[in-house]
Order: C-alpha cells, then sequence, then structure tokens
C-alpha cells in the first residue's frame, strides 16, 4: 500500500478492506511491506478484478457494462420481496 512505501500508518480501513479483498498469502505483503505487483499478480492478489490486453478492452468494458446493467435490472422491488416488511420500509424511506 502506498502509505507503507512512505511511512505512515495505513488506515484501519485500508486493512479492513485489503484483508476482505486480498488472499493472505498477499495480504502481508501489500499492507506491511508495500510490494508492487505486476498486471497478472495484481489479479491474483485481488487489486484488480480482470486484466486484459488493449485489444480486448473495448469488448471487455461492454461485457462488463452488460453485466451492470442486468445486475441493477435483478434487483426491482420484487427481488427484494423475500425480506421482512422492517426492512422493506426502512430501504423505501431511504430512496
Amino acid at each position: 500500500m502506498n502509505e507503507v512505501a512512505i511511512g505512515m500508518t495505513v488506515p484501519i480501513l485500508g486493512v479492513e478492506l485489503a484483508r476482505h479483498r486480498m488472499p493472505k498469502a498477499y495480504l502481508s505483503r501489500a499492507v506491511t511491506q508495500a510490494a508492487i505487483f505486476g498486471p497478472d499478480e495484481a489479479v491474483q492478489a485481488g487489486f484488480l478484478d480482470v486484466c486484459v490486453n488493449g485489444d480486448a478492452f473495448d469488448a471487455t468494458c461492454q461485457s462488463c457494462g452488460v453485466y451492470i446493467s442486468r445486475s441493477q435490472a435483478a434487483s426491482s422491488p420484487r427481488a427484494h420481496a423475500h425480506r421482512p416488511r422492517a426492512v422493506s420500509i426502512q430501504l423505501a424511506w431511504r430512496r
């Protein structure tokens, strides 16, 4: 993490996000040693979801956009019908 590289204390939120996202094998290297990862290793470490060549960039962006739009469409109020009423009311109030 950048904070370690310049001698700062890593914020607790940063450590917890890394702990949730990264495998243990990479966590120590990232949080305490400020290791720098290449593209493929960054995917394995959890910094990136995917790494693609320039040729596949546009197609990957389009497929990710389709995935996100379908995910949002799936989260309609009908999809939340299984939740308790109190939670549904609270969610409706926040909108």
